[in-house]
């Protein structure tokens, strides 16, 4: 059995009553239980933490992807907040994606789900799913939030059109070339 041991640089940080995620802290050893000789006496891979997310989105009939064509769009702010929440759930375990940074939908969009940033009082949520392959995510309709409803109106439908798509023909899920500036 495996129990956590507090690591001799880790201090329990504290703000204003609530706790940082694990991932702003030093990584933790554990102290083994039991005969370290067999399987369940394995120390926590630490390189499980460090594993990456690929990023991905939706191409089009013309063959661009659609995060590209999105992005170009922006203002420059909001080509910085969106780069800034892809670097934080990059390297992120999937336990800490959650919001404020992200959130799973429901209702006609169930499946799906939404990167959320803000930036000059709009609310941006590129909207896709985990998958086609183990840690992607991919992007497959740029949409914004205004009074709790997506703009464009058929955002969820679009993207659950897509997703059947790439989830058939694979090939339909590319990686954006703004990545390029991202890593």
């Amino acid at each position: 059995m495996l129990i956590p041991e507090r690591c001799r640089d880790q201090k329990p940080f504290r703000h204003r009553a609530t706790t940082l995620p694990r991932s702003y802290r030093t990584p933790c050893r554990w102290r083994i239980s039991g005969n370290p000789d067999t399987k369940s006496g394995l120390k926590r891979s630490e390189d499980s933490d460090t594993m990456h997310w690929k990023l991905k989105g939706f191409m089009n009939d013309r063959g661009v992807n659609v995060i590209d064509e999105w992005f170009r769009t922006l203002t420059p702010r909001a080509r910085a907040k969106f780069e800034t929440r892809w670097k934080y759930l990059f390297s992120a375990r999937i336990t800490e994606w959650r919001r404020p940074h992200f959130s799973r939908l429901r209702g006609a969009c169930e499946g799906l789900c939404e990167l959320r940033f803000e930036s000059g009082n709009v609310q941006y949520r590129p909207i896709g799913f985990f998958g086609p392959e183990k840690r992607e995510f991919t992007i497959l309709i740029c949409a914004q939030e205004r009074g709790s409803r997506f703009v464009p109106s058929d955002a969820c439908d679009t993207a659950q059109a897509r997703k059947a798509l790439i989830l058939e023909k694979g090939e339909r899920a590319g990686e954006p070339k703004i990545l390029d500036s991202l890593y």
